[in-house]
């Protein structure tokens, strides 16, 4: 499981992209409420590309995760 800090539309687009981020944090003080719940909602409807370029790292790291 990953989680991933982000605080605009393309760390969130990045997140979820590139490295399958399942839980999002946004700081309490950094990001407005109204900017938050956009954030989630773009959050929530986006997918992990696993043909992109961090596919083969992702896959690495979950190798890794399910060794013995």
């Amino acid at each position: 499981m990953c989680a991933a800090t982000a605080h605009d539309l393309i760390t969130v687009k990045g997140a979820v992209e590139n490295y399958d981020a399942q839980v999002l944090c946004m700081g309490q003080n950094v990001i407005a409420p109204v900017a938050a719940v956009a954030l989630v909602d773009l959050w929530l409807d986006l997918r992990h590309d696993p043909a992109s370029s961090y596919g083969p790292k992702l896959g690495e790291i979950e190798a890794y995760e399910n060794r013995g």
